[in-house]
């Protein structure tokens, strides 16, 4: 399945193939020195889990890929922390002036370890509650598939409108029906060209597990 995902997005032309965005390897991705700190703070937290704080080694090679693509700024936001694992690594960067983690309520598996410093706070993401232009950076990853149509057309507009500088936004792609159940949307090429007209792709793949499409856009 992720095999045919691939040769779709790339294309093929005379048996070669032409990439036309970028494609990560996540399984070759090494983790950066702020990641290791947090996951082992996790694994301290939950000692006796797999996957320490629900998270599995790509999920970590994810959130940790997106971070490496950051460039620091004075004030960045985190909406749909989960179990708080990139707002950790953002303020343990100290590559950000103030960070702020957002979800719609408290993640039963989320916790704040002791070198934290980062505000929490907790909102629809159809409706955020800071100015116009608040965040250089903004971060919404494996939130957008949960919603239904007119909330994701909601959230995306309010994303933009809070960032004044780098949105970043991660779906699953081309998950394969019946979807999760938790999910209400899929997203393929059709999707992404419709709603995300002008941003830039990175196809993140964790072997044979449905890709990530992360999404960059530029709102200034």
């Amino acid at each position: 399945m992720v095999a045919n995902a691939v040769r779709e997005l790339f294309g093929f032309a005379s048996g070669i193939l032409r990439p036309t965005i970028p494609f990560v390897n996540l399984s070759e991705h090494e983790l950066s020195e702020f990641a290791n700190q947090i996951k082992a703070g996790y694994t301290e937290k939950f000692p006796n889990e797999r996957r320490p704080g629900n998270y599995s080694i790509h999920d970590w090679k994810r959130v940790d890929y997106v971070f490496s693509q950051l460039q620091g700024s004075q004030k960045v936001l985190d909406v749909g922390v989960g179990c708080g694992q990139l707002v950790h690594i953002l303020s343990a960067s100290g590559r950000f002036q103030e960070v702020v983690g957002a979800d719609i309520s408290r993640h039963t598996r989320f916790v704040k370890l002791d070198l934290a410093s980062f505000d929490m706070k907790y909102f629809d993401v159809a409706s955020i509650p800071f100015e116009d232009d608040a965040f250089e950076t903004v971060i919404c990853m494996e939130v957008l598939e949960h919603l239904e149509q007119d909330h994701f057309l909601k959230a995306v507009s309010e994303l933009r409108r809070v960032c004044c500088g780098e949105l970043f936004m991660s779906v699953p792609w081309q998950e394969p029906y019946p979807l999760y159940r938790a999910h209400k949307l899929r997203f393929d090429n059709k999707e992404l060209k419709t709603y995300f007209p002008t941003a830039r792709y990175t196809l993140l793949d964790r072997g044979n597990s449905v890709p990530w499409m992360l999404i960059r856009e530029n709102c200034q």
